[in-house]
């Protein structure tokens, strides 16, 4: 474990981490479930938690939580050090990441999660006010950790069901429209606790408040109602245009039945694709009214009735691709005597597929997304008029008109570290490109003045791993540029090119020297690189060394996320040098740090 970590635990009284070996544990959160109540009643003691507004009434987001230990060590928390927590509500504890519940009664690991509510565009627009956790070995082989010594073992999960103290965000007062959210939970988002990786500690899920209004086309029988018999078939259809099915979704599915778990409901479409999409849920509730989709986030809930949006037993994308047109049919069996009833109502939302590139019946335009704003609307419906300027970001185009409902007539444009990938436009490449020239060992130092960006800074020394040859690093005093790219795990943070040939301050760039090759540019123009020595050789012995200076380097805020990697990558294709540091030996907005040996 490094020092300063180790100097830290010591300093927070964590007696239990201090001294462990260098391995750390890894927290990976899972949403284990996830239901929404209407008509909530909590404890009072939820109350005074401030997780609830009030005792009755409340609309809550209920979800249950794993947390996994991915790590090669164990998480120890120990002893939370607490006073009798009953006696003495919001006490400190001798742990300081622990006090005493204000209304539970005992010790709380306090900001262990944060779980948040995002509306459609990713805006926070509730969160939910649950602090304590007692961290404990739940599923595991061997458990050793309690409440009264508390850790998770390597390879074991602490478990926080739905319906434990808190374990929801009150949106009772948030005026949420009927639609489609998100529920994120972030595993220690203040970041206190030591782990091997720091990038996996949040998990989401789909959440779905009432049936969100159809985006496409609805269709509707016209057939109903139908008598469900005891021990019979009933079959509804409904005709649907020419369009390929990009994806189905049943609305306003409502009936009665004495006994819905005698019930089997199947979807045909016009090419005999079948789907089992009710397969004999709940038991004795009497009817149904729902929506079923594939985008739903809950599975159908007993009693089935309440019209919201839930996935059906089957999933519908087995339609996927399909032509619409003709006969769809729903076919309504009772499997057991005894009880009957009706079906009252059922429709189809077919959304044509749309954002394929390809014009399909239906369809007014289709520009390869499924996006507004550019030159063809999200449900491929209305075009821009020919002509109209467009950035072209699905295809990487710059200087880009509308034609006939397409960005084209650009030209393709992406940083040198950045790849074309439509329909997501310049994005890092996929994949590790450089692992056939690993790393022996490797350094990297960033800084960033914080008033004078003439000051900022870059160095970088990669080893080899394997042998390198002359050939490998192309031809730069000719025609091979050379980028050096820095990215962390939200993309690309840094670029700078070494190009080919080129003067630089009255002499050429690029020299060739008894070692290799090295390029100088003492003005630190174009890009902000001033050095770079490439060395050919055997293992341990080829190397590159990088270095540059002043604003053209364009040195960000050096606040990265999770895992970085600085690649050298040649313009005219492969091979590349990179490595990537796990773990920084300092880190903040204005020096980034950091090395690797193998």
């Amino acid at each position: 474990m490094p020092r300063h970590l180790l100097l830290l635990l010591t300093l927070l009284g964590l007696p239990g981490l201090v001294g462990r070996a260098e391995a750390l544990p890894d927290l990976v959160p899972e949403i284990a479930s996830l239901s929404v109540d209407s008509d909530a009643t909590v404890d009072p003691g939820d109350v005074a938690e401030g997780c609830a507004g009030a005792e009755t009434g409340r609309f809550l987001i209920k979800y249950g939580l794993r947390t996994r230990n991915e790590g090669a060590d164990d998480l120890v928390m120990g002893d939370p050090g607490c006073p009798d927590c009953p006696t003495n509500p919001g006490a400190a504890c001798g742990n300081p990441f622990y006090e005493c519940s204000t209304a539970h009664g005992h010790a709380h690991f306090e900001n262990y999660v944060r779980a948040d509510l995002l509306d459609d565009q990713g805006a926070v627009i509730a969160v939910g006010d649950k602090q304590g956790f007692c961290l404990l070995d739940l599923e595991c082989d061997q458990p050793q950790y309690t409440c009264g010594f508390q850790g998770i073992s390597a390879g074991c999960s602490d478990v926080y069901i739905e319906g434990l103290p808190c374990q929801y965000i009150d949106v009772t007062d948030a005026g949420l429209a009927p639609g489609s959210y998100t529920l994120r939970v972030i595993v220690d988002p203040l970041d206190r606790i030591p782990e091997a990786n720091e990038t996996n500690n949040v998990t989401s899920t789909p959440v779905t408040i009432g049936a969100p209004p159809p985006a496409c086309p609805v269709y509707t029988a016209s057939d109903v109602p139908l008598a469900i018999d005891d021990l019979s078939t009933v079959t509804s259809t409904i005709t649907a245009p020419a369009v390929n099915v990009d994806r189905v979704r049943v609305v306003s599915l409502h009936g009665s039945h004495t006994f819905m778990q005698d019930l089997e409901f199947r979807l045909r479409s016009p090419s005999g694709t079948e789907v089992l999409a009710i397969d004999r849920v709940c038991g004795s509730d009497p009817g149904f009214s729902l929506d079923l989709s594939d985008a739903a986030g809950q599975t159908i809930p007993c009693p089935p009735t309440d019209g919201n949006l839930y996935l059906p037993s089957n999933p519908l994308s087995a339609f996927v691709g399909e032509p619409a047109s003709g006969t769809w049919s729903l076919e309504i069996r009772d499997t057991a005597g005894g009880d009957e009833g009706w079906l009252d109502g059922w429709g189809l939302e077919i959304c044509p597929q749309c954002g394929n590139g390809t014009l399909d019946p239906g369809e007014i335009c289709d520009d390869g997304n499924e996006l507004d704003g550019d030159c063809c609307s999200a449900a491929c419906d209305e075009a821009a008029t020919d002509g109209t300027p467009c950035d072209g970001s699905p295809q990487c185009l710059v200087d880009a008109t509308c034609e006939s409902g397409a960005c084209q007539a650009g030209t393709i444009s992406c940083d040198p570290c950045l790849v074309c990938d439509p329909p997501n436009g310049c994005v890092p490449p996929s994949g590790v490109l450089c692992d056939s020239m690993p790393a022996r060992s490797s350094k990297v130092t960033i800084r960033k003045h914080p008033f004078d960006p003439s000051r900022d800074s870059l160095s970088w020394t990669w080893v080899a791993g394997t042998p390198v040859s002359p050939v490998d690093f192309g031809s730069p005093l000719s025609v091979t540029d050379l980028t050096l790219c820095v990215y962390d795990q939200g993309g690309l943070k840094l670029s700078a090119t070494a190009p080919a040939a080129g003067t630089c301050a009255g002499k050429p760039c690029w020299q060739s020297t008894n070692k290799g090759l090295h390029y100088e540019d003492r003005d630190r123009t174009p890009d902000g690189i001033g050095q770079l020595t490439l060395q050919p050789g055997d293992a341990g012995k080829a190397r590159i060394k990088a270095s540059g200076q002043g604003a053209a380097l364009g040195v960000p805020d050096l606040s990265f996320v999770g895992e970085v990697t600085v690649r050298l990558r040649r313009g005219d294709g492969t091979p590349c040098w990179q490595a990537r540091y796990p773990t920084p030996t300092h880190s903040d907005a204005r020096r980034y740090k950091a090395s690797i040996a193998h």
